[in-house]
């Protein structure tokens, strides 16, 4: 059976991130990595995602991000960047670290990043926590997910993630959905979903979303750029 066509949304999402990431500038980031290998990373578009997730921040222009999984925090920093050029009033960033990573809190350091980040040292795959964290995921916009990948933590987080959004306005974002022990999670998702790997990052980047009218205006906005129409049209269903 043939998968359905994305949205005209969430093809919206990827168009906009990636007009958005094409030509900014995680300079800034890329100066707080600990390492020049992680600097280079930070740097690199498509093969990487951190321009991709400043440039989500950029085109959703949302006013509450949450990152679920960081390692060094350049990630958390690359969500940080797109609140600076969208300085509309965005709230902190939460960020949910997992046991078994190496989490340095992305608020050291000062300046941007203190009044902009906060972080959380949780398990967002224990009941009690997800229950607490309920009004955060439903008042974010933009979800990133970079896990742990154990074969345990997305099938359960995604489960009751998409529980909880049922009905409402977000936009999800994924990373290393072509890890083996992710694909069948990734493929398993009942939602709009697109696959952005070539955006970003090579180990596979997903983007699922709601409907939302913030989403339906950067559709137009993109379409006054410069993007005709015909680009978010569905896919024809004749199409093989």
């Amino acid at each position: 059976m043939r998968p359905p066509s994305p949205s005209e949304e969430i093809l919206a999402v990827a168009f906009g991130a990636a007009k958005e990431a094409s030509h900014l500038d995680l300079t800034w980031v890329a100066e707080r990595c600990p390492t020049q290998q992680q600097r280079q990373w930070v740097g690199q578009w498509p093969g990487e995602h951190y321009r991709l997730l400043s440039g989500l921040v950029r085109a959703l222009r949302p006013s509450l991000v949450v990152e679920v999984g960081t390692f060094t925090g350049s990630g958390s920093l690359a969500l940080v960047d797109g609140t600076r050029a969208n300085d509309n009033g965005q709230k902190s960033l939460p960020t949910t670290s997992f046991p078994g990573g190496h989490p340095r809190d992305p608020s050291e350091g000062g300046g941007l990043r203190l009044r902009r980040a906060r972080t959380a040292h949780r398990d967002l795959g224990q009941d009690a926590y997800f229950s607490d964290q309920r009004t955060t995921l439903l008042s974010a916009e933009l979800i990133f997910v970079d896990g742990p990948k154990d074969g345990r933590f997305e099938p359960i987080f995604f489960s009751r993630l998409f529980d909880l959004l049922s009905g409402s306005r977000h936009v999800v974002a994924a990373d290393d959905i072509h890890f083996l022990n992710m694909v069948q999670t990734w493929n398993g998702l009942k939602v709009d979903k697109l696959d952005i790997t070539s955006l970003g990052h090579w180990s596979g980047t997903g983007s699922c979303s709601q409907v939302d009218a913030a989403i339906e205006e950067l559709r137009l906005r993109l379409g006054s750029d410069g993007f005709s129409s015909q680009a978010f049209a569905p896919i024809p269903k004749n199409v093989r």
